[in-house]
């Protein structure tokens, strides 16, 4: 508020701000999360003259996101090209994590293709998001095409990459491409966490293997990956579908007394 009253008071005295200045308070209230203000800055800053650099475009398609203004977000990527501002990677990323978190996939697509048309360079960050949004669009092939090109682009996949086309090949009951993937990670001595092991149970849990899913949780012990309550709901749900109720119980007991949190979702199962 008080960067703000300065603002204004310059404004009142004629005394012109420049462009540091605007994107400095921009990005102060983008992180108290006063994006109502924010907009407001950016409005000033263009009222008064200046063109917005690539920084100040940036960091409003993630306000405009976070503020749920997502047609203002998107036509901000036109008006940058009509300012001379070439948008980059960084803001083809901030729409598409905008879009993903509010569940619109169609329209991630949508600003990918676009992304692609222009050649604009992919990162990491957005192959890991378009393989999941091709996962939520039961786009299993796009999926494993993007993931399987990403080292053609010198883009290395980390453990997130992995996981994410592990519950892509789940979901869309590619078991055997899962397993070749999981072994390809340990073969190659990939990194694995607990999302990686969860994914892998939930799989054999739908191939009702529930002894390949219970040998999982003894390899996470041994390897210092500590299960989680994701781990044991899906275990003691296994258990429950191939009518193992007895170990079900006995698993739910022992949490319960070696002092393991139970949350909700445990309790449900």
């Amino acid at each position: 508020d008080d960067a703000l009253s300065w603002l204004q008071k310059m404004e009142q005295d004629r005394v012109p701000g420049d462009l540091v200045l605007y994107s400095n308070l921009i990005e102060l209230s983008r992180k108290l999360c006063d994006y109502s203000k924010a907009i407001s800055i950016f409005s000033r800053l263009k009222r008064s003259g200046i063109i917005p650099d690539l920084v100040a475009y940036n960091s409003m398609i993630n306000v405009f996101g976070k503020a749920k203004l997502f047609r203002e977000a998107r036509s901000l990527i036109s008006e940058m090209r009509t300012a001379g501002v070439l948008p980059d990677t960084v803001s083809y990323s901030t729409l598409l994590t905008m879009y993903v978190e509010n569940q619109k996939f169609r329209e991630a697509l949508s600003v990918f293709s676009e992304m692609r048309d222009v050649k604009c360079l992919l990162d990491l960050t957005t192959c890991n998001i378009m393989i999941d949004v091709y996962g939520q669009l039961d786009m299993a092939k796009e999926a494993d095409k993007l993931f399987w090109g990403m080292r053609k682009i010198g883009i290395e996949p980390n453990v997130v990459s992995y996981n994410t086309l592990l519950r892509v090949y789940g979901d869309a009951e590619l078991f055997g491409e899962a397993i070749h993937l999981f072994r390809l990670m340990q073969r190659k001595d990939i990194e694995q966490n607990v999302v990686t092991y969860n994914t892998m149970i939930m799989i054999y849990g739908k191939t009702l293997e529930h002894e390949k899913a219970n040998n999982l949780i003894q390899e996470m012990h041994r390897r210092g990956i500590e299960p989680n309550a994701i781990t044991y709901s899906t275990i003691i749900s296994i258990w429950g579908k191939v009518g193992k109720l007895d170990r079900a119980a006995m698993l739910f007991q022992k949490l319960r007394s070696s002092g393991i949190d139970i949350d909700q979702v445990l309790y449900q199962t």
